[in-house]
């Protein structure tokens, strides 16, 4: 793998470099951020691009950014950033500006080549998925971490999963955001575990207040219910019963293969969603 070097240090550069080199790559190396971000934009070889989040003259963030810019299916592109720094803070930012992974300087190139394998081979296995398969469904934990990036790199369709509360939409926008920069062509979003009678009485959000936070309509509503745990400890998909979840689950798995699934009306709460079928244009 051809890989590109950035770090203020020349000292990090020799040592990395050496361990790259060692462990049968090619790299060349930059301690000026703009000549590197030239030289990867035309070299279409880089396959990597391993930076320091302190460069200049453009930041380490931006340079993610436009990085990650350059990446398509015909380029695909690992950018790894390297830092001091250890907060966790630190590594949101670098998820969010585009970057694959973080590793912590000094660099232990263990750890370097297990990350950059893991990588390359994730996109080799999603590559021969989708020539055998029509749908390929890779679910990420929840939360902002190396696990979602990862997912949502190799993904042409998103469906996001919230909770009507604050904490989750607010997680959400954020993976909105990462999924438009990395030009992810269809974006979906399951409201879960919704309650009605606590969004009538005012203490969850509802639907709509999603929709105008995050800017996207929902594919599936699914409604808090008990169902779910009887489900689970008989060792029974829901799918399979007549609990409201599991019916909901089911109309969204519909709906995300292209089904024209209309949205149920729960007695408890008429005029609720009565509001929801009028939004999808059902009355």
């Amino acid at each position: 793998m051809h890989v590109a070097l950035i770090d203020p240090s020349r000292v990090v550069l020799k040592i990395v470099s050496e361990m790259l080199i060692a462990g049968g790559h090619t790299a060349v190396a930059f301690t000026d951020s703009g000549q590197a971000l030239a030289h990867v934009e035309a070299d279409p070889t880089v396959a990597c691009v391993l930076t320091s989040l302190e460069v200049q003259p453009i930041c380490g963030l931006e340079l993610c950014w436009s990085l990650r810019a350059l990446a398509d299916d015909r380029r695909p592109l690992t950018i790894l950033v390297m830092s001091s720094a250890r907060e966790e803070r630190s590594l949101a930012e670098v998820l969010d500006s585009g970057a694959d992974d973080f590793l912590t300087k000094p660099i232990d190139d263990v750890i370097l080549f297990a990350r950059v394998k893991s990588l390359t081979r994730l996109k080799h296995v999603m590559d021969e998925l989708r020539e055998k398969f029509d749908w390929v469904i890779c679910d990420s934990p929840a939360g902002i971490e190396r696990g979602a990036t990862l997912a949502m790199r190799h993904a042409d369709v998103a469906v996001v999963v919230t909770n009507p509360e604050v904490s989750s939409v607010r997680d959400s926008d954020r993976i909105i955001g990462l999924l438009e920069a990395g030009n992810v062509r269809e974006i979906r979003l399951v409201i879960n575990r919704l309650r009605p009678k606590m969004v009538a009485s005012g203490n969850m959000l509802s639907e709509a207040d999603m929709l105008d936070i995050l800017g996207v309509k929902p594919i599936g509503i699914i409604p808090e219910d008990e169902g779910i745990i009887v489900s689970t400890n008989v060792g029974e998909p829901a799918v399979l019963g007549n609990s409201a979840s599991g019916q909901a689950f089911l109309a969204t798995a519909q709906r995300i293969r292209g089904q024209d699934v209309p949205y149920p009306s729960y007695a408890e709460d008429k005029g609720f969603w009565a509001a929801i079928k009028r939004l999808f244009g059902g009355g």
